[in-house]
């Protein structure tokens, strides 16, 4: 993960007094939810953050030296209904998740950019109904997928599923069952 903190960002940070928001991030297929705890909306890298007030938490990142995966848990929390069914609508195994902190002026606008939190995938997204509904959401980081099992066959539709335009497996199960006489008879015959 990039350690490069904005200029304007750094400096706002040795302030006595600094504001942060956290922005969180969920990239599904369908399309980007982003939200951040602001009673606003901000807009960072061409995506809108709607400001639901509060967020809600965002757990603490454990970091190591270790090759341990890495999670972070997040609630998100006063979710309109016509979101919260967007949400619910959507596969979210292994799709993107990012969180971001970000560091506001006087005016509640962000300094410079804000700085990457987390990087993973979503794994779990549990929801709870109530006055208020919230999301729970926990995200892993990519070394999660170390240990799991790449299953591929070595097929024509296998190979044709990942690269269409590709012929390499056309002719296998033609040569499965093929019965080749090595050496040929005619080259004896020749070389006698």
């Amino acid at each position: 993960m990039s350690r490069i903190i904005h200029a304007d960002t750094l400096a706002a940070l040795s302030d006595p007094t600094v504001k942060f928001m956290y922005m969180v991030e969920l990239r599904f297929d369908s399309g980007t939810l982003a939200f951040n705890g602001s009673l606003r909306s901000h807009t960072y890298n061409s995506t809108t953050f709607i400001g639901l007030g509060n967020l809600g938490s965002v757990g603490k990142v454990q970091e190591s030296t270790q090759l341990n995966p890495a999670s972070i848990g997040i609630r998100l929390s006063g979710i309109n209904q016509t979101l919260l069914a967007a949400i619910l609508a959507e596969n979210y195994l292994n799709r993107r998740g990012l969180v971001y902190v970000a560091v506001l002026d006087a005016d509640d606008e962000i300094i410079g950019d804000p700085i990457l939190h987390f990087d993973g995938l979503l794994s779990s997204l549990d929801v709870s109904y109530g006055k208020t509904s919230s999301i729970s959401v926990t995200l892993n980081d990519r070394l999660a997928l170390w240990n799991r099992p790449k299953v591929r066959r070595y097929t024509k539709h296998d190979q044709a599923a990942a690269y269409p335009s590709d012929k390499g497996f056309d002719f296998v199960e033609s040569i499965a069952n093929k019965e080749i006489v090595w050496p040929a008879a005619k080259w004896f015959e020749v070389n006698r």
